[in-house]
């Protein structure tokens, strides 16, 4: 079965899904995105002076696509693991006989699906600089974007892929212990890592190029060739050597990842709440909740390492932004809180479900439902308190 074919039962399980949601949940994605669009479309024409001629601001208007361009951009890379490995379907994937070639496919076209949705606002937007600055202007914005989709649709699946090989490598593992001694990090440290890694260079490499856009004629780190040429060419390269391995490699990854599910609900005691967690729960839920609080805090460090990651770059994000107080602050600071409090969002909804929360077992235990609904919404709030309040207080000050 080639990748082709999985892709067309992978996507009428989707749609079958989404029928059955009611509400909001049901518009398809493609909507979703397109309004996106639309409401930056506007946003830009309103900076570049569309509505009052005495509020053109080019550089604000660039700033905002660039904040908004880096943010749906590094989202997509830092999927890639889910849509490589943790799909609904993949557990029952890694069990097929399928070839490595075929799976690595299937995650493409999911990558290249993920990465159209996030490109398409972007691309819509670049129309608002053409009628109300001029083309070169959105040529040049449009080269950006360009950088960004070969990033979110080479470089993502490239490095989940990449990560995946180490953890279904008996001796890279074996050599990682003899490294690490008796502190080992979790296996999906590495599914983290290597996305995060790739979705950091993305980030900067677009905020160096901030400036060339709106017409000067070097980039913060000089000529322009400088900056595009290993931006475009690194995600290249590593997606052309990752293809190669893939038919080899993807097999036993997906297999492997798919398979700590099982080995999280079994070791729960290696991974702990952090002292902030434990000390809030204790503080807000009685002792049946904190029982449940507990057990999700162990499995979703173990089970979803990446938001995590992706919450405290977040928070230092707008740390820096507040101290070196650029003239679009707002913009930035919007950006990033919007990204982390989507992140918790995704975060909130997972609590409730497999392989976090399994309903069917928590009905035979002796806790309440509203322990168990007071456990899940503590999670919530500190994730915001932490990720979002506490990286804006910052920002609040320095605008005070």
């Amino acid at each position: 079965m080639d990748s082709r074919r999985l892709a067309h039962w992978s996507k009428l399980a989707e749609r079958r899904r989404r029928r059955a949601r009611s509400g909001l949940g049901a518009m398809p994605p493609w909507l979703w995105s397109a309004l996106a669009g639309v409401a930056l479309f506007a946003a830009l024409a309103h900076y570049l002076g569309a509505f009052d001629k005495a509020a053109v601001d080019p550089f604000a208007a660039t700033n905002l696509w660039v904040a908004a361009t880096v943010a749906l951009h590094v989202v997509v890379v830092f999927g890639a693991p889910f849509r490589l490995y943790w799909r609904r379907d993949s557990g029952l994937l890694g069990r097929l006989a399928l070839p490595g070639d075929s799976l690595f496919g299937l995650a493409l076209r999911r990558t290249a699906l993920a990465t159209a949705l996030a490109a398409l606002p972007c691309a819509m937007a670049l129309s608002a600089f053409g009628i109300w600055a001029n083309w070169e202007v959105a040529a040049r914005h449009a080269a950006l974007l360009a950088v960004a989709v070969a990033w979110a649709a080479l470089a993502g699946p490239a490095l989940a892929l990449l990560a995946g090989a180490i953890i279904s490598s008996e001796k890279t593992a074996q050599l990682l212990d003899s490294v690490g001694g008796e502190f080992q990090a979790p296996k999906t440290t590495w599914l983290g890592m290597f996305p995060g890694l790739g979705a950091t260079a993305l980030a900067l490499a677009l905020i160096a190029a901030g400036n060339w856009p709106v017409g000067d004629v070097v980039t913060h780190v000089g000529n322009p060739l400088y900056l595009f040429a290993p931006a475009a060419a690194v995600p290249v390269a590593l997606f052309l050597w990752t293809w190669r391995r893939a038919p080899a490699v993807m097999s036993a990854a997906l297999l492997e990842v798919s398979a700590l599910d099982r080995e999280r609900l079994a070791h729960v005691d290696l991974t702990r709440p952090s002292l902030l967690e434990r000390g809030f729960g204790r503080m807000v839920l009685s002792e049946q909740g904190c029982r449940v609080y507990e057990k999700d805090a162990r499995l979703m460090r173990r089970r979803y390492p990446i938001p995590y990651f992706v919450g405290l770059v977040g928070m230092v994000a707008m740390w820096i932004v507040a101290a070196v107080n650029p003239a679009s602050i707002l913009t930035w600071a919007f950006v990033l809180a919007a990204g982390s409090s989507a992140y918790g969002v995704v975060m909130a909804r997972r609590r409730y479900a497999p392989p976090i929360e399994h309903p069917q077992f928590l009905r035979t235990l002796a806790i309440t439902p509203a322990d168990v609904s007071r456990a899940k919404r503590a999670h919530t709030a500190l994730w915001f308190a932490v990720y979002v309040v506490a990286g804006l207080v910052p920002v609040a000050l320095r605008l005070v």
